[in-house]
């Protein structure tokens, strides 16, 4: 092996051993010196504090509902918030149901960045159902909606609407507006 690739591969053998948390430099002896900076690429370490999730669901339509659901994690830590129940639905036969879970389901992370800002990680599924308005067609329907969110920077406490969707052929619409606050 060239000498040259020997200290490069050496230098970089030991810069990745005695590496500490931040940038090291090596430099490896040829002609002219070459300097190498090697960046750890860890994530920051997650401080001490609380962050609490609250994701609302606004569904506009013939009858406009609101669902909301909050959390708290710590930074880095991972949280799952489930809120349903469930909805008997009649099938042909008398007096037998199906059940629908209707509800919101949310798995987020957060992550508090060095300016105080907060990086959230978000998974959001919620159903819901609506009543017949035709008494022809007594059977209820379903929506639903989903957003996945692999990194979204909040201002603590600031509200931020993260997706909005309409169905014109139905007549409805959702918001899902989420806040992230970092609790001292």
């Amino acid at each position: 092996m060239n000498p040259f690739r020997l200290a490069l591969a050496a230098g970089f053998a030991g810069a990745a051993l005695a590496a500490p948390a931040q940038a090291q430099e090596t430099t490896v002896p040829a002609s002219p010196p070459v300097t190498i900076i090697q960046e750890q690429g860890r994530p920051p370490r997650p401080t001490e504090q609380n962050v609490r999730i609250d994701v609302t669901v606004s569904l506009k339509g013939a009858k406009p509902m609101v669902k909301t659901l909050s959390m708290v994690t710590a930074d880095g830590r991972p949280a799952s918030g489930r809120a349903g129940l469930e909805i008997p639905v009649k099938t042909g036969e008398v007096g037998l149901f199906n059940y629908r879970n209707v509800g919101v389901n949310v798995d987020a992370t957060p992550q508090i960045l060095p300016s105080g800002r907060v990086m959230l990680r978000l998974k959001l599924g919620f159903s819901n159902v609506y009543k017949s308005e035709v008494p022809e067609v007594p059977q209820p329907t379903f929506g639903s909606g989903n957003t996945d969110l692999q990194g979204i920077i909040f201002d603590s406490g600031k509200p931020v609407t993260v997706s909005v969707a309409s169905d014109g052929e139905a007549g409805r619409e959702y918001t899902v507006q989420v806040t992230a606050t970092i609790l001292k």
